[in-house]
């Protein structure tokens, strides 16, 4: 005779299934959901990407920006 087996544990064990699971399931959701936003494969900034940014907005002087494109070779 299984003396630590009650009829009400039935209930308890399949709650705590379902609750284990229903963890589970939202942990995979969130970190699906929050690295859905960032590219997987996203290309590295290059080096006239950069400079073009800094020029629109206002870092450099065009004088400096055509002189970094010299000395880039473009």
């Amino acid at each position: 005779m299984m003396w630590w087996y009650q009829a009400g544990d039935a209930g308890w064990i399949g709650f705590m299934l379902a609750l284990m699971l229903a963890a589970a399931i939202g942990l995979v959701l969130a970190v699906v959901l929050r690295s859905a936003d960032r590219p997987w494969h996203a290309a590295p900034e290059g080096a006239l990407d950069i400079l073009r940014r800094r020029y629109a907005a206002g870092e450099i002087a065009e004088a400096e920006f055509e002189q970094a494109k010299r000395v880039l070779g473009r």
